[in-house]
């Protein structure tokens, strides 16, 4: 009997799954593979954006309606699905969409402030990123260089503003003209990207106080065998490309062992493991290591060499 495992998630992590999933059961007759993501592209930090619309077997690009874990059933704004088997990743990124709609607003606010100030008028504006995750910092960083480019053609007048406390992350920001929430000029306030799905709204998964998936060390919520779920924490501020194929390795690893009955390993997910990066400056926190200098650019360095080996 034919068996469907469904991947569900935005982030390059539900990529790799995906992918490796598809590369080691995605040819068997009697199994079925399907990504269900409501993001056209993976945004890399060590590459650039790519598209999935194609050549990652098969995928759905669908708004989530519902998840049942107790009838193994997704409803999208397209179709229904019933999986055998599910992996869901609450890695918070921007989708495609969300990141155009955050672009057009910028461009609209810059162009305001342009106007205004080359007309004579004096103009004060603020973007507040409003949330600690990895797509947040790093559009605020490519949004404070985009303006220091820029700072010859009137549009010095816009202050970045981030919740990044204290620290060597703070400081990093602060050399790269991105500033700790203090003024009340108007402007565009980012909120922080949600997961796929809320995990509070997925039907037969207990949740903890703070809205997340309780899960055993496998990733499998208790009640449910052939549900693997990750949902830390800590995944906001994850998204350093070798560290996510290593996580994706064990995942993938782990949907197979629940197919043939073999023994699951545990997922680790704790940690931050944040890599933020221009084409100037560089920032890496992972492990014991926070650094602005020569080791943000070797682990740079690395998750590039990664990404143009798996293009090749």
């Amino acid at each position: 009997m034919k068996k469907t495992i469904v991947i569900l998630g935005n982030s390059q992590l539900a990529f790799f799954v995906n992918k490796l999933i598809n590369d080691s059961l995605g040819s068997l007759a009697h199994i079925d593979v399907l990504w269900i993501t409501n993001t056209d592209k993976i945004f890399p930090v060590a590459h650039k954006p790519f598209s999935i619309k194609t050549g990652y077997g098969k995928l759905l690009n669908s708004s989530i309606k519902s998840v049942n874990l107790r009838d193994r059933r997704i409803i999208t704004a397209k179709k229904v699905v019933n999986y055998d088997l599910l992996f869901i990743d609450q890695t918070p990124v921007f989708n495609s969409k969300e990141r155009e709609k955050i672009t057009d607003q910028l461009e609209t606010l810059i162009s305001t402030v342009r106007a205004k100030e080359n007309s004579g008028v004096a103009a004060k504006a603020r973007v507040v990123f409003d949330g600690q995750s990895a797509d947040m910092y790093q559009l605020a960083l490519n949004l404070a260089k985009r303006l220091e480019r820029d700072s010859s053609q009137s549009v010095s007048s816009i202050r970045v503003e981030a919740g990044i406390g204290s620290g060597k992350l703070a400081e990093f920001f602060k050399d790269n003209g991105v500033f700790s929430r203090k003024t009340q000029y108007p402007g565009i306030i980012v909120k922080r990207p949600l997961p796929v799905f809320s995990s509070k709204k997925i039907r037969g998964l207990r949740v903890d106080l703070s809205g997340r998936a309780i899960t055993l060390v496998t990733g499998e919520p208790g009640d449910h065998n052939n549900v693997i779920i990750v949902d830390d924490e800590d995944r906001g501020l994850q998204n350093i490309a070798r560290a996510d194929w290593s996580l994706a390795k064990t995942i993938a690893k782990n949907v197979e062992a629940k197919l043939d009955g073999g023994l699951e390993k545990p997922i680790e997910t704790d940690g931050v493991k944040l890599l933020i990066a221009s084409s100037s400056a560089c920032f890496v926190e992972f492990g014991s290591i926070k650094s602005a200098r020569a080791r943000s650019r070797v682990i740079l360095s690395l998750d590039r060499s990664f990404w143009s080996r798996f293009f090749r």
